[in-house]
């Protein structure tokens, strides 16, 4: 789609790191949020489930307070997600 029709972009090697409202502030707080999990929850993820953990990170980005969410809302909201899944393991 057009989600990203208008991007725009800084130039770090210029010196430039903001112009008006457009700078990396975002995208580096939505990095934080994987980076704090891997480093201080998770600590190892493997390849198998590493989508799982793209979808948590993800979640928890679109369901944060600054866009108005609660605890409580972002409680009900993922578990309406999980609602009919399993998580199924192998025996070996």
């Amino acid at each position: 789609g057009n989600e990203f029709a208008s991007h725009e972009s800084v130039n770090h090697s210029a010196g430039e790191y903001a112009r008006g409202d457009v700078t990396t502030n975002t995208v580096e707080s939505s990095f934080a949020i994987p980076k704090r999990g891997l480093y201080g929850t998770f600590h190892n993820v493997s390849e198998q489930h590493l989508q799982r953990y793209a979808n948590e990170f993800d979640f928890r980005w679109n369901h944060r307070a600054k866009l108005g969410f609660t605890d409580t809302q972002r409680m009900d909201n993922a578990l309406k997600g999980i609602a009919g899944k399993r998580l199924m393991y192998s025996h070996s």
